[in-house]
């Protein structure tokens, strides 16, 4: 695989966090899908791999391995996560606070939540400053485009490394401003 290419952990094998995983390994990316409930990890594997078929595909795909997250320990080599599980004020924060005991420090780590900010989610996690809304458009294996969105405290060159991350997968990344109420103030096209 391409040294540009990120190593991506996904959380939640819905919809959407199938989607998200498939268009990753469909561009060549090595990607881990992590299942809140293990007895899921091969039913997940099937609902990914056939949505390959339909991604705009790299010369060679990345590989999938499905894990349980409860039993995950493969950290080292991860360069970004995007959690995408049921929009579930209690448990994102949960899981957040999770992975911010977990995850490489400097990660980034992102939300596909659509309908909870970012700000809300890390709120009072000490790593809060790496985290971002990374809302997918369905299907979101096919569709391009992909808000990075910065909290209060997000950092926003990390932000710029994100967008870096998705434009390398053929993604059409745009960076999008938070005000100190959570509310988009500004975005911009990345390239």
């Amino acid at each position: 695989m391409d040294k540009a290419l990120p190593h991506v952990l996904v959380i939640g094998a819905g919809t959407m966090g199938c989607g998200i995983a498939a268009g990753f390994v469909a561009h060549g990316c090595d990607v881990m899908l992590l299942v809140r409930d293990g007895s899921r990890c091969e039913t997940a594997q099937r609902q990914t791999l056939p949505l390959l078929d339909s991604a705009t595909t790299a010369p060679e795909r990345g590989a999938l391995t499905v894990h349980a997250l409860d039993a995950f320990d493969g950290w080292d080599g991860v360069d970004l996560v995007i959690e995408s599980i049921k929009e579930d004020l209690a448990l994102k924060p949960q899981i957040f606070a999770w992975l911010d005991g977990r995850v490489p420090a400097g990660g980034p780590i992102g939300s596909n939540s659509s309908g909870v900010p970012i700000s809300r989610i890390a709120t009072g996690l000490a790593g809060r400053s790496r985290m971002f809304g990374m809302h997918y458009f369905m299907p979101a294996h096919r569709v391009p485009l992909v808000e990075v969105v910065l909290g209060v405290d997000s950092d926003p060159l990390l932000a710029q490394q994100v967008c870096g991350m998705f434009a390398a997968t053929g993604k059409k990344p745009v960076l999008v401003s938070a005000t100190s109420r959570g509310s988009s103030r500004t975005a911009s096209s990345m390239p």
